[in-house]
């Protein structure tokens, strides 16, 4: 009788037990937002043109497409301005990666909310636009149109 309360007793405590060992298991991963930093493979060294409202970083191999850059912006800048009716009065900054990869190793504005996965978006953080170069000048004028319009967006 003692032997089979016994028995009993020693079975509950390892069921209680390994009911506890496994929710401690996985109350962690379920609660914990997945990590912020991004791995860099890389190390940028930063360059920038300065111009009346903006400014255009770029790093090694990215000047042409600061340059190209610097003559479209404007353009786009007051374009949008006008249609919107709103005049930005931030200075703004536009963060110019040579690649989609280089442009997806960025940990600037990374928040738990956001997606992981930021594909080809235009990353807008305050007044700073992060923008990347696919070898489509179409495609990088959307995504300077795109940028200054979330910012006037933002600001009204």
């Amino acid at each position: 009788m003692i032997k089979s309360a016994l028995k009993i007793v020693n079975t509950l405590v390892v069921i209680i037990s390994m009911t506890l060992i496994t929710n401690a298991q996985y109350y962690q991963g379920i609660t914990m937002p997945f990590g912020k930093n991004r791995v860099q493979y890389k190390e940028f060294l930063w360059s920038y043109y300065r111009f009346d409202r903006y400014d255009i970083y770029f790093y090694e191999g990215g000047r042409n497409n600061a340059i190209y850059l610097s003559q479209v912006v404007k353009e786009h800048y007051d374009k949008l301005e006008s249609s919107f009716d709103y005049y930005i009065n931030d200075r703004l900054e536009f963060i110019v990666y040579n690649t989609h990869a280089d442009f997806k190793q960025s940990n600037i504005g990374i928040s738990s909310e956001e997606s992981t996965n930021i594909g080809g978006n235009t990353r807008i953080v305050g007044s700073k636009v992060f923008m990347y170069f696919d070898g489509n000048h179409h495609q990088f004028e959307k995504q300077i149109r795109s940028g200054i319009s979330q910012i006037i967006i933002n600001q009204i």
